[in-house]
């Protein structure tokens, strides 16, 4: 939750943190779930506590909350179809790619082409 008053998105930084803990997919995908879970209800709470109308956006959660429900157990169905070599690679790949996006659209931002 630190770290979310200087990044807008922290899971690439907590990804890579439960990454480092060597786990099978299984509890790492339940560990970083966990952590995020955390994250964004300790964020939610700050939010509400700041006076945010969370009714006006109800719409738009509940829409939100679906889909993520939707990608949970999608993500379970190949979690449990894949092995822990591939995961392990597929999470790399992944990483990676949101490591250079981040770097890239951190330096356009410096050069002004944001």
């Amino acid at each position: 939750s630190f770290l979310t008053m200087f990044f807008g998105a922290t899971g690439l930084f907590v990804a890579t943190f439960t990454k480092s803990q060597g786990l099978a997919r299984h509890a790492y995908v339940a560990t970083h779930a966990t952590l995020m879970t955390v994250q964004h209800g300790i964020k939610t709470l700050a939010f509400g506590f700041l006076g945010f109308a969370f009714a006006d956006w109800g719409p738009l959660i509940v829409a939100l909350i679906l889909a993520g429900l939707a990608g949970t157990f999608v993500g379970k169905s190949v979690l449990n179809r894949i092995d822990d070599r591939r995961f392990a690679w597929a999470l790399n790949a992944i990483l990676i790619l949101l490591s250079v996006r981040l770097i890239y659209a951190g330096l356009r931002a410096l050069t002004g082409q944001a």
